[in-house]
């Protein structure tokens, strides 16, 4: 009799570690269900925030790609994307100062999430441009940088160039900036390095005329 009970509790207790073992992988998928979904709607929210951007209602699209961020807030391209809609907005705020500060957080966090991401460093560079022109309305030159925030400009510029020597792609982008902005020994730095990896490019490209 004892022996036939326990054999009995032995079920029971075998059955009762499968039920919570299946409750466990139950609780495991759908937290694997709820997790990709939120990346999902993030990316949904994401691609709707620069339709929005494309057709000029940064309004909306400010808020859709905060949506995206919330949702997600470990893609470096959501706040990449976030710092171009502030960008357009420049033109539109009062207070370009509180904007320029959002954008640099912005283009900050987007780097150190992939520092690596040799997309978000090429899209990064004419953002870092704006915020380093103190008056959009007027036209570039050392006149017309800002001072608070030319040296944040200066030091992503060197660290492209430092990080991406060897790409013409980058080294032509920073170069176009350099001269929109008077740097011109780092102007002409690039343009040399550029002829060098080649020497064509300066003759077409009307970014060195």
């Amino acid at each position: 009799m004892e022996q036939r009970t326990n054999k009995i509790n032995e079920k029971k207790s075998k059955k009762g570690r499968q039920v919570i073992l299946l409750g466990l992988l139950w609780l495991f998928y759908l937290a694997v269900l709820f997790f990709l979904s939120k990346i999902y709607l993030a990316d949904t929210y994401f691609k709707k925030s620069q339709a929005l951007l494309n057709i000029g209602d940064e309004k909306n699209a400010f808020s859709y790609v905060n949506k995206a961020i919330s949702l997600n807030p470990y893609e470096p391209n959501y706040y990449r994307g976030r710092a171009k809609v502030n960008t357009i907005r420049l033109v539109a705020v009062a207070s370009e100062e509180d904007v320029k500060k959002d954008i640099l957080f912005d283009l900050q966090k987007a780097y150190s999430l992939n520092p690596t991401n040799l997309v978000t460093i090429r899209n990064s560079i004419p953002l870092y441009y704006f915020i380093a022109v103190r008056d959009l309305s007027v036209g570039p030159g050392a006149s017309n940088v800002d001072e608070k925030y030319i040296d944040y400009t200066k030091e992503f510029f060197r660290a492209a160039k430092r990080n991406y020597w060897n790409d013409v792609g980058v080294i032509s982008s920073l170069a176009k900036y350099e001269k929109k902005l008077g740097l011109k020994i780092e102007y002409e730095e690039s343009l040399e390095r550029i002829e060098f990896l080649r020497p064509d490019l300066p003759e077409w490209n009307e970014s060195f005329r």
